[in-house]
């Protein structure tokens, strides 16, 4: 599910608050949460160069 929703947020269909209420759920870890979300500012960054 995690890879699931890793990819639905880099699409922009989630938002990290969306992201964030899985780990609320116990379908996330906290720390898959910030895996998550910084790696898709990552690949952000990464884009704009």
């Amino acid at each position: 599910m995690k890879e699931k929703i890793s990819q639905w947020y880099r699409q922009g269909l989630w938002t990290a608050k969306m992201v964030h209420d899985a780990v609320t759920k116990k379908i996330l870890t906290e720390a898959e949460y910030q895996e998550i979300t910084q790696l898709a500012t990552a690949e952000a960054e990464k884009v704009q160069k």
